[in-house]
């Protein structure tokens, strides 16, 4: 089952029953020879995990993350808590839906897909997935309390998280101080937060195996079988892509024996300076230039290449670590 965070959906306007009309705001738009007219929910009236809604002449539109549901907040919106979800959306006091008519009706624009695993340790996972690299097209970045993969290519919006919820939602405490009124933090105990994002309709039906220019129906993504953070996953961490650096696994040997040959003790203390630098860095070979930029004079090629090679050694010293941590996800988004 697939739960939502982020959810941006639209719906025709006979789903409206009710609206406060001061909670609006009136807004007019020039297009063409004609004038737009729509309202928009002011900033004082947004509550919980209900960031904004606006009514035009024939549709509403409705943006709302899993915080609205409270103290279900860190199970999501699925199929299990849709009820619940347009329940409190009708109890905020600012609009009132049709439940059955927007369960049939309600159409996607953005969302965020999510799902809690719980891995044996959160910090091993983490570290290990950051250090080894992902299929060659991906880049892996820091994110908040965990990880972030993105494509290299601009035109490739594909977006994958990974990060500890409890440290996370302390991190943020100011902004969840309301959030965590309903629930204690030490439910998020354990949890590896996955996630991805999407936010143009052609990513959003590829995931969900939805065809071509069909209409993407809310409805049919709770209901939906594809299990797509582990399919996100699996194309990151390819099973191609962790067979070909197994290869590299019987290289292991040579390679740290070649390095290992005799060195000098200002040798030494340079390698270990540098080690020392690359797990700060996190195996991030630009972030690496970055922080030795400012001590060095001239270009950087002949640093980037010692660096390089650095980090592939320290990889092959760990790559059954790292292989046993991306097995262990795969299985648990399996399940989850």
């Amino acid at each position: 089952m697939n739960s939502f965070d982020s959810l941006k959906l639209t719906s025709d306007i006979d789903v409206l029953k009710d609206y406060k009309n001061a909670c609006f705001d009136v807004n007019t738009k020039e297009n063409g020879d004609r004038k737009v007219t729509w309202l928009s929910l002011n900033k004082q009236s947004k509550k919980l995990g209900l960031s904004d809604i606006r009514i035009f002449d024939g549709a509403i539109q409705l943006e709302t993350s899993a915080k609205i549901l409270k103290d279900q907040y860190l199970t999501g919106v699925n199929s299990n808590t849709f009820e619940r979800y347009i329940e409190e959306i009708n109890r905020s006091g600012l609009i009132v839906l049709d439940f059955p008519k927007f369960y049939e009706t309600a159409k996607v624009q953005k969302i965020d897909v999510t799902k809690n695993i719980y891995p044996l340790s959160i910090e091993k996972t983490i570290t290990d997935l950051s250090i080894y690299s992902t299929e060659k097209k991906y880049d892996i970045e820091p994110y908040k309390t965990g990880i972030e993969i993105t494509a290299k290519a601009k035109s490739n919006n594909e977006r994958f998280i990974l990060y500890d919820k409890e440290k996370e939602l302390l991190r943020d405490i100011k902004p969840n101080r309301e959030l965590l009124q309903h629930f204690p933090i030490k439910q998020s105990r354990g949890i590896l937060r996955a996630e991805t994002n999407f936010r143009h309709f052609n990513d959003t039906r590829n995931a969900f195996h939805i065809s071509k220019n069909s209409i993407i129906y809310f409805k049919d993504l709770l209901t939906s079988d594809v299990n797509v953070l582990e399919e996100t996953f699996n194309k990151l961490y390819s099973v191609e892509y962790i067979d070909e650096t197994k290869t590299l696994e019987r290289k292991k040997g040579i390679m740290i024996a070649l390095h290992e040959k005799k060195k000098t003790l200002n040798q030494v203390d340079k390698e270990y300076s540098m080690r020392e630098r690359i797990v700060f860095c996190n195996y991030n070979l630009d972030l690496i230039m970055r922080m030795i930029r400012p001590n060095v004079k001239g270009n950087l090629s002949v640093y980037r290449k010692q660096y390089r090679e650095l980090i592939k050694i320290m990889q092959y010293e760990t790559l059954d670590k790292n292989l046993s941590s991306i097995t262990e996800i795969k299985e648990l988004l399996k399940v989850a």
